[in-house]
């Protein structure tokens, strides 16, 4: 359903990431579902979200920086030792010939190597993110529009 892979464009468009690049504090298995539309056109159907990253995290301090294949795609802060927040820049792209710009917008439950953040044993990482349309000239896209995801997973590796 093409009308809604402009959503699907802030999970897709990192780019492989440069030999010699900096080694990440921990990289987790994780796995992105849709779970709702919201303030967006009723009756047009968006393409649902079923995806899966290595998502790494560059960690200065209380500072994050997340990555996929060591293309950044959002900062944010540790919150205590286990939570996390991050906010994307705001990503523009065109749909159907329209600009439009969009950002995301993360919250997670993150367990390193010692373990003991997440309440559900089997994952080391519990969080939702949201991508919402901040500006758009597209009538389908319309500003606020916004699609919520799950994202969860486990430690791949970490220091």
């Amino acid at each position: 359903m093409p009308r809604a892979s402009l959503l699907a464009a802030p999970l897709a468009m990192v780019l492989a990431g440069c030999a010699g690049a900096p080694v990440p504090d921990g990289e987790w298995d994780v796995t992105l579902v849709g779970t709702a539309v919201s303030g967006c056109v009723d009756g047009v159907e968006y393409r649902q979200i079923n995806e899966r990253y290595t998502y790494q995290i560059f960690a200065s301090g209380s500072a994050v920086d997340l990555a996929i294949d060591g293309q950044s795609f959002a900062t944010g802060q540790y919150d205590d030792g286990c939570h996390i927040s991050y906010t994307s820049p705001a990503y523009l792209d065109s749909y159907q010939g329209s600009s439009v710009q969009w950002q995301i917008t993360g919250t997670a439950t993150v367990d390193g190597p010692a373990g003991g953040c997440v309440a559900d044993e089997t994952l080391d990482w519990d969080g939702t993110e949201q991508v919402t349309v901040v500006r758009s000239d597209a009538s389908e896209l319309p500003e606020g529009c916004t699609y919520d995801i799950t994202v969860a997973g486990t430690l791949v590796s970490g220091s």
